[in-house]
Parts: structure tokens; sequence; C-alpha cells
């Protein structure tokens, strides 16, 4: 058996992985399980590998992370002494000295790398990094002579056809790129509507034509990438020039005219807009995928994400463009209205629960103040309630239920949309264009990691629930999104959260506004015009 095979294996035994070790050997070790594609998937929060870890105790430096690893004294870690591995990854004359510290500490489970098995992984992962980038290049290579041809195509006086492709109006986030295209003689734009569940779930035409239908009341052109009966239409019938995608595993293969992003990077002017804000911290899915690599344009959010991708990105983030969020321009969009309900002039609350119950990062909390939130809305007929659930939320609720981990089911969660909606201050939303809503409420209630960022820019009060089940979880955000909840009112029981309601909704407190507004302005570029910019700079590519 080959040394590789012999780490596989130990890292299958283990949920939890701590490399001793953060330097180069560490690095290498890092890559090699995240980067050569091995059976064990680690994606940081829902992967293995926890920590890089060192022996100093009182751990300070300007680096705290590694691709979004974190970096800890190992006198820091002793709650994982008993359950977790220890892939020793430093230089071999340390060995002797960090074994001596972790018999003291109770670290029993260790996995050591000699010279000649770093040497090994290094050929490995140099190897792999050495295709990728090849193949990397070939695409960027492809993306140039599609530029040019597009570039012919407009000296002709021909107009570039633009596809926003997404899977969900719910987190639907290109309206701002959408108006300021549709003003420009150069531009085309359509919604593609599409569904990450296409293949194998049975109502998910349903989900598409519900969602034509939205975006069709909203006076978008809109495509459907599906035929009458649902079957998916070739993309290259339709001939799009620049393609959007806004999540970076949108597609896998299922069929031969199936989109993969693979193939869509390949065969078009590809540009990916996150669909939510960059708040978990996630380093490998939100700005390292093959895809994201082979992408023509990586339009990122902040400057926190910006200089992640410049620090820890291969090839020093030479696709991404720092232009904004451009799904908070709709904050300075003063077009859309707010359902009927809530025009009364009473403060509106939203509560927005996350889908992750028992699954993914496990932030979700639903099952536990569910029936606090509906006694709040009962309570208090003087505030509008509104449920935001995540789009998610019933197909996690479904499997939740049918793995026996929960004691209410997809048809309680319906039936208890339906009592929300009937209270006479009560209503639910679960479609598109909530920024609007954000903008006009008053405090929202959540366990959500992305509306950490997207509920900024309203300047109100949040209220933040950690869910009480899982550890550590101030360690799993950005370190932006950290700033952030500084900011908003983070509870992790559930007398903290009543105290919260009672002093911030009811009783009107917020001793933390400056604070945001500060925030809101040092961290987030182009606020408010970050579609334009997103317009301008493609119009001007294609123009030189």
């Amino acid at each position: 058996m080959s040394f590789q095979e012999k780490l596989c294996l130990e890292l299958k035994k283990y949920e939890d992985v701590i490399i001793y070790g953060y330097a180069d050997i560490g690095m290498c070790v890092l890559d090699y399980i995240i980067d050569i594609e091995t059976s064990i998937k680690i994606a940081n929060y829902s992967g293995r590998v926890k920590y890089f870890a060192t022996t100093e105790r009182n751990w300070q430096s300007m680096r705290l992370e590694r691709k979004g690893i974190k970096i800890k004294s190992i006198y820091e870690l002793r709650e994982y002494a008993d359950k977790a591995l220890v892939i020793i990854a430093t230089q071999e004359r340390h060995h002797k000295n960090i074994e001596k510290t972790l018999d003291e500490l109770g670290f029993y489970n260790r996995f050591t790398i000699l010279h000649e098995n770093y040497c090994a992984l290094r050929e490995c992962v140099e190897n792999h990094k050495l295709i990728v980038a090849n193949n990397i290049q070939q695409y960027h290579l492809n993306h140039q002579v599609k530029l040019e041809r597009l570039r012919r195509k407009v000296s002709k006086g021909k107009k570039v056809k633009v596809f926003f492709m997404t899977h969900d109006a719910a987190v639907f986030g290109y309206s701002s790129i959408y108006r300021a295209m549709e003003k420009q003689e150069l531009f085309e734009p359509y919604i593609y509507v599409v569904s990450r569940r296409d293949v194998g779930y049975r109502d998910f035409y349903a989900d598409v034509k519900k969602d034509i239908a939205f975006f069709e009341s909203k006076g978008y052109r809109v495509i459907s990438g599906y035929d009458e009966w649902g079957t998916p239409k070739d993309l290259h019938g339709l001939n799009p020039d620049i393609l959007f995608y806004d999540i970076p595993k949108l597609h896998g293969p299922a069929a031969n005219f199936y989109n993969r992003l693979d193939q869509l990077n390949w065969e078009y002017l590809t540009c990916y807009v996150p669909y939510s804000l960059l708040m978990v911290d996630s380093f490998y899915y939100h700005y390292h995928t093959k895809c994201i690599r082979e992408t023509w344009k990586f339009f990122l959010d902040t400057s926190d994400s910006f200089k992640r991708v410049l620090a820890d990105g291969e090839f020093s983030g030479f696709n991404t463009v720092l232009s904004g969020y451009p799904k908070l321009d709709e904050y300075f969009y003063e077009d859309g209205r707010l359902p009927e309900k809530l025009s009364n002039g009473k403060p509106i609350v939203i509560y927005a629960p996350h889908h992750s119950l028992f699954a993914s990062n496990n932030f979700a909390t639903f099952d536990l103040y569910k029936d606090m939130m509906m006694d709040l809305v009962k309570k208090h007929p003087e505030i509008n309630f509104v449920l935001k659930p995540h789009p998610l939320l019933p197909f996690q609720i479904k499997a939740r239920e049918k793995e026996g981990s929960i004691s209410f089911g997809q048809k309680d969660y319906f039936d208890y949309l339906d009592e929300w909606g009937s209270q006479p201050n009560g209503i639910c939303i679960t479609q598109g264009d909530y920024i609007k809503l954000f903008k006009e409420s008053d405090c929202m209630i959540t366990d959500c990691g992305s509306f950490i960022g997207e509920y900024l820019p309203s300047l109100n009060p949040c209220i933040y629930i950690f869910n009480p089940r899982k550890r550590k979880q101030d360690e799993v955000y950005t370190r932006l999104a950290g700033k952030i909840l500084d900011t908003y009112y983070v509870t992790r029981t559930e007398d903290e959260l009543e105290h919260a309601i009672r002093e911030i909704i009811i009783g009107g407190k917020d001793s933390k506004k400056e604070k945001r507004r500060q925030l809101l302005s040092k961290e987030f570029p182009n606020i408010g015009n970050a579609g334009k910019y997103i317009c301008s700079y493609l119009k001007q590519l294609i123009e030189e």
C-alpha cells in the first residue's frame, strides 16, 4: 500500500483533522487532500480539516488563516484531543518536541509526514497543479478567441446577446446588471431560467414555470431552459454571447444536453456573480473551484473577498474583478412595492430561517424557535411579521423527517406557513426581490449566513441566532462577516433570544447603528452602482 493510500485511509476514519504545521509541508498536505480530488470531501465548513496547529501558546500573527483554514495554538484545541487526527507536517527535526507536546495534551491519533512522504506528496501536487494550470490556460486562451469573435460581430453592428442564468427566483441577484445593459444599445439581455433539481426531481418544471411567471411579471425578457415537456434545451440553439451564472456547482453530469459548468465555460464567455454574499468561510467553494478558475470573469463582492483571492488563490486572482455586489444595488432602486398587507404603517420585522437542519454548515434553528416566533406574531398585532424562509428549507425538512431527526414534517411546515400568513399581521414571502423588503423593514431575526451581509445596507438592527447545538460557530464566518456580526445582536440561547426581542423589537433599543454605517462605507465598494460598473467594464472590453 502506498503512502498516499495510507493517508486517505486514515482521513476516512476521522471527522476532525488538524494539520500540525502551516508552512510548506502543511500546505502541501492540504493541497493534496483538496486539489487531488480524493474520495475525502474537504470544504472547510463541511469537511474534515478544521485547523492548522502551531506549538506557540499565545499565537499572534498577521496571518490567522491559510486558504480558509484557521491557524491555532495546539493548546487551544484540547477539546479535539480524543477524537481528531493530527497530521504532523513539519520538518523532521521538530517531530520529537511536537510528539512530546501531543502526548502531554492527550492527542494520540497521529499521522506523521516524513521527508520522503513530503517529496512524494509534493510531486503529486505539483503534477496535478501543472495539469490543472494547463487546462485552465486552455480555457482562457479559448475565452480570448471567443472575445475576438464577439468583437468582429459587434463591428458589424450586431448586438451582444447576454443570458443571466438563474436557478431560483428567490436568490436572483442580477437585476441592476440587467437594467444597466437594457439601457445600452450594445447589449440584448435575457433571463435564462433553469433548475438545479431538473434531473430526478418530480416537480421541477412546475418550479421553473413559477419562476418564469415571476420574472415576466417584473418586465424581464425571459427564456426557459426547457421545452414544453420539461426537456432541457440545447443552449447552442439559443446562441448567447455572454453567460452569467451565480453558483459554482450549478450542474453536474446527467445527459449529453445537460448544462455543466465546465462545458459552459468552454463554450461561452462566462461571468460568475455569486448568488449570495460570501460570509461563510469556505475558501475552496467560494473562490477556488475549478469552474471558478475556468470562468472568463469572476466579479467579486467586497474588498475582503478580493484580498483573499489575491493572497491564496492560484494565479493571484487573474480573472477576478472587484466590482461590488450588484444585489445590494436594489437598496438604491426606487421601483417595486411591498405587499398590500404591509402597507399599514406598522413596524416590519422579518424572520428568515436557514435551511441547514443538521446538514451542511448546520446553522438552522427553525426546529428550536418556530413556536416562539409564532407566539411573537400572535402576541404583537401592532407589528407586521414577515416569514422569509430559505427556499431549500422544505426540502431539508423532508429529508430530516425521513431520517427521523426532527419531530415535524413537510406538511407541518406548509401548515405553519399557512398559519403565519393567516394572522392579520403575518405574511410569508418565498420568492425574489427581498432587498426592497429589507430596506423597508425595521429589524430582522435570522440564522442565514448570506443575510449577515445583505441586510447591512438597511442599517437596521439584526438579531442573529447562533445554533446552540453547533460548536465554535464564531469560527466558520469570514473576517468581514465577523465584523458585521459585531454590529448586530448575536444570541446563543433561548433566553438571550427572548431578551434581544424584548430590548430591540419591543423596546426599540439599538446602540450599534453608527457602527453599521461606518462598516458599510468602509467595506462595500460601488454600493448602489455595482451593476453599472459590471456593464461598463464588459462594454469597454468588447469595444477595445
